[in-house]
């Protein structure tokens, strides 16, 4: 027997490749971001450079450890990465905590 709920639908939190960019969707917090981390590391970087974060929904500082160890990962691979579409808030916590001149954040 099957059935069908409304969570059914919703798709799991995480970076996905489109096009030549990658995009977030959903939640990114202290909570998922172990996880999301580990999956991010079976995608290669986005051709363009660029992480649409257009689709960020909740989110906290661990948002900002995931950012600084993709540009980690990026620098080591020899690329760069730039994210878009940051929500202010986020970008203004990069700022209090010293770290966005470590990464390119673009407004939303």
């Amino acid at each position: 027997m099957t059935t069908t709920s409304a969570t059914a639908s919703v798709t799991e939190s995480g970076f996905y490749v489109n096009d030549s960019r990658w995009c977030y969707r959903g939640v990114l917090t202290l909570d998922d971001s172990a996880a999301v981390l580990k999956k991010s590391e079976s995608l290669p970087l986005p051709i363009s450079s660029v992480v649409d974060m257009s689709e960020l929904d909740e989110n906290d500082s661990a948002a900002l450890a995931i950012f600084l160890s993709l540009t980690r990962r990026a620098e080591r691979e020899g690329k760069t990465l730039r994210f878009e579409a940051v929500p202010e808030a986020l970008r203004t916590l990069a700022h209090v905590y010293g770290v966005d001149s470590l990464l390119a954040l673009q407004a939303a």
